[in-house]
């Protein structure tokens, strides 16, 4: 699906309160939505996920990370594929800075494929 017809799709899943409707949507690079927040590069064991989130605060005041996306990486140096990963963050979101679209981010131990 193209990504100009996304918005109108977005709206009448939300409206009708399905679960769908709250999912995040990722634009391939040929602009077609694909409906995943996860960006794989890594298949192998040691593969890192450098997870984005928004804080949001619940009826109590009390924040939470909500995460936006996930993307997976394969590193031969850590801050490499964190800067990788941010790169392609930016990218799949289209802002200039991954904190004009999220609040944080956090690395954590991928899970290899098939598992």
């Amino acid at each position: 699906m193209p990504v100009s017809q996304m918005k109108n799709l977005h709206r009448g899943l939300a409206s009708r309160g399905t679960a769908s409707g709250h999912r995040l949507a990722r634009a391939t690079p040929g602009e077609f939505v694909v409906g995943r927040r996860t960006e794989s590069d890594g298949t192998e064991s040691n593969a890192l996920d450098v997870v984005f989130y928004k804080e949001i605060l619940d009826h109590c005041g009390f924040p939470h990370q909500c995460e936006l996306m996930r993307v997976s990486v394969t590193p031969a140096v850590q801050e490499e594929a964190i800067i990788d990963a941010i790169h392609k963050f930016e990218r799949l979101q289209r802002v200039s800075h991954w904190k004009c679209a999220a609040d944080g981010y956090a690395v954590v131990k991928g899970m290899p494929r098939g598992k």
